[in-house]
């Protein structure tokens, strides 16, 4: 009778063993989880804190900016400044125009040396009668 409350006490042990072996790697675990979440949360904290003071920085920065427009708007005439999109497209449009005066001018100058020319051609053909031709003077003298 001895020998089955021994054999029933070392499966005991035995299994009590094992539990406190799985609960120790558990609460391994657990404890590089909490750890882990710690470092996390204070991380969390820093980049709240840093965000809080990019805000204050970037409101800081508006305050002054308004300030300087103001300040700059009393020096300077409101219409002074970089020219907007329209403005710019407009000058644009603009210049794209007078490029194109200039190449129609430089056309018309073109047409009129050619007439000038074609001018000149014909007035000396008129001013080379009939009679002066070789042809002409040929048959005269026959």
């Amino acid at each position: 009778m001895k020998m089955e409350p021994s054999g029933d006490f070392d499966q005991l042990c035995n299994q009590l063993l094992e539990s406190q072996c799985a609960s120790w790697g558990w609460q391994g675990a657990y404890a590089g989880q909490v750890e882990r979440n710690m470092q996390l949360c204070t991380e969390v904290a820093r980049l709240h804190a840093l965000a809080e003071a990019q805000q204050t920085r970037i409101s800081c920065l508006s305050r002054e900016n308004q300030r300087l427009n103001c300040l700059l708007g009393h020096l300077m005439p409101r219409d002074v400044g970089p020219p907007t999109t329209y403005q710019t497209l407009t000058e644009e449009a603009m210049n794209g125009e007078a490029e194109e005066e200039n190449k129609e001018h430089i056309q018309e100058v073109k047409k009129s040396e050619i007439v000038q020319k074609l001018e000149t051609l014909v007035e000396l053909s008129n001013e080379t009668s009939p009679s002066e031709t070789p042809n002409t003077a040929k048959s005269d003298t026959v």
